[in-house]
């Protein structure tokens, strides 16, 4: 950058020039960084936030437990995805929704959702033998006294009462994210926050 002032016969002019290449190539470097950056600060939060989570299922759960399966599959990816920073988290295999349990059931969908009430698919009880006494007929014909009062299951709470797991990273995450953001900016350009 240089200044010139020329004073000529009572009039004065000023000329001012900018050599801005090096604000150029700043930009553009900042441009390239910025996706880095955003990556640096939503993983750090989410990684955080995660490992709090994932100790609270394990202290929820006794060990093999579904809490103890979901805590022990929580993990954070990064990375960038065309022009956008991508940072997701939840329970491996992401893609295929979550941990399995032994039965086959998504472990950590359920304990997202939680799930309501449902009638078991089975009668719980003991088939016995019928017979005359028991106004059933007789012969080789089988009945089944049922052992339960109710053939309702009483469903699966969210993993924290009315919180899902993911719900809890998620609302503890969004208030930290805007202040991750500009440590990161702040560490990587300087200036003053």
């Amino acid at each position: 950058m240089s200044w010139n002032i020329k004073v000529q016969g009572g009039a004065a002019s000023f000329q001012a020039s900018w050599d801005d290449r090096q604000w150029r190539a700043a930009t553009k470097q900042m441009h390239k960084d910025a996706k880095k950056i955003f990556v640096k600060a939503l993983s750090g939060v989410l990684r955080a936030e995660t490992e709090k989570v994932r100790q609270a299922l394990k202290r929820r759960g006794i060990t093999g437990s579904a809490l103890d399966k979901i805590a022990d599959s929580l993990a954070v990816e990064s990375g960038t995805q065309g022009n956008d920073a991508v940072v997701r988290t939840g329970s491996m295999p992401m893609d295929g929704g979550g941990v399995t349990g032994s039965r086959g059931g998504k472990l950590a969908q359920i304990y997202e959702y939680g799930v309501g009430q449902f009638p078991y698919p089975w009668k719980v009880g003991k088939p016995v033998k019928n017979s005359a006494v028991r106004g059933f007929g007789g012969g080789n014909d089988m009945g089944f006294i049922s052992m339960s009062k109710t053939s309702m299951h009483p469903g699966f709470k969210k993993a924290f009462g009315n919180e899902g797991w993911l719900e809890r990273i998620y609302n503890n995450s969004i208030p930290k994210i805007e202040d991750a953001i500009l440590d990161e900016i702040q560490k990587a350009w300087g200036g003053d926050r």
